[in-house]
């Protein structure tokens, strides 16, 4: 925790509105899951699918890598987002996949299970271990 657990609140301590996670005041992000403070930034945006805030130089939402509105995107951008929602679409639907996949995240991904944690070539091997996408 970043504010020092629960109960350890001072002032201007924040509790983000995204995932609940309490913050320093200090912090301009999330330290759970990198939603800026609210009120940080104008130039900041809001994914148009998940609804989450988003730094301005992200090209990829912290919360399920869509694209910013707007981006000229590269193609590692589209992948990533294309294997993300794959990825997530079949968690949620199938329970032996989804065992796998996080059995695949603690082997080559260091414990993060969401997959916009990881870059489309992480990504990208772990749905051809699957057998394609």
């Amino acid at each position: 925790n970043s504010g020092g657990g629960l109960g350890n609140w001072v002032p201007g301590d924040w509790s983000c509105p995204f995932c609940g996670q309490h913050n320093f005041r200090k912090k301009v992000a999330c330290s759970n899951c990198e939603s800026p403070k609210p009120g940080t930034s104008l130039d900041d945006w809001q994914c148009p699918k998940c609804g989450a805030n988003n730094y301005r130089h992200r090209v990829n939402c912290h919360g399920c890598a869509t694209l910013k509105p707007g981006s000229h995107a590269n193609p590692e951008a589209e992948l990533h987002e294309s294997l993300v929602s794959q990825i997530k679409e079949r968690q949620r639907k199938d329970r032996d996949f989804k065992a796998r996949y996080h059995d695949f995240c603690d082997r080559h991904g260091g414990g993060r299970y969401d997959p916009v944690r990881h870059d489309a070539r992480t990504l990208k091997q772990f749905m051809d271990s699957e057998g394609g996408h």
